[in-house]
């Protein structure tokens, strides 16, 4: 007869659920991310086209670099159990690097180009 694993779920008000101390940080880290995503959105459409992946790149890696400055001032830790600066910073690097794999450079310099002849 096959033992049985014993049931491993946290119970109500227990681990990951609404009592969670991190909860409420973690969704405001989260969001966080997603206005900084939205202003590079935002900020990269009045481009044209092929400059707009590099654009989003561009400003989410200075973002990226921005939030580890400031989670290195502000001593967030590492390891912690929640969002920190750190992982924000990440986050946002590497949908800024995603953004780049779409860059097309024979387009952009043509864009720079025109803009030169004017």
């Amino acid at each position: 007869m096959a033992q049985q694993l014993p049931n491993h779920r946290p119970g109500p008000g227990q681990g990951h659920g609404q009592n969670d101390p991190h909860l409420l940080r973690n969704r405001q880290a989260l969001w966080a991310v997603v206005v900084v995503l939205a202003v590079a959105v935002f900020l990269a459409s009045p481009l044209p086209g092929p400059m707009i992946p590099l654009a989003i790149e561009t400003f989410l890696t200075y973002a990226a670099v921005g939030g580890a400055l400031f989670a290195s001032i502000r001593g967030d830790s590492w390891n912690a159990d929640y969002v920190t600066g750190w992982d924000q910073a990440a986050m946002l690097l590497v949908v800024g690097l995603a953004a780049g794999l779409f860059v097309d450079p024979d387009a952009v310099q043509a864009i720079l180009e025109q803009s030169r002849q004017r």
